[in-house]
């Protein structure tokens, strides 16, 4: 029997703000959840980008519970 669950919902938004002085910064929000979202901001697009996949490691290990054989049992 196939089963399957989700382990993590979230959201990815990238901005592009302009500011006073022709200034250009680039805000990438990942997450739903105001208290646990991760906001990174930088005038370089490919700062961001860059960073992207050390990110996004970061959130799902942080976000995600994985769950373990005791508490599968525990839940039957």
């Amino acid at each position: 029997m196939h089963s399957e669950s989700s382990l993590l919902n979230t959201s990815i938004e990238l901005k592009k703000e302009h500011l006073p002085h022709q200034n250009i910064y680039y805000k990438l929000i990942i997450g739903t959840d105001p208290e646990t979202r991760v906001v990174l901001t930088d005038e370089h697009l490919e700062t961001l980008l860059n960073d992207l996949p050390q990110v996004l490691s970061t959130v799902i290990h942080s976000q995600v519970l994985m769950e373990t054989p005791q508490t599968k049992e525990e839940s039957t």
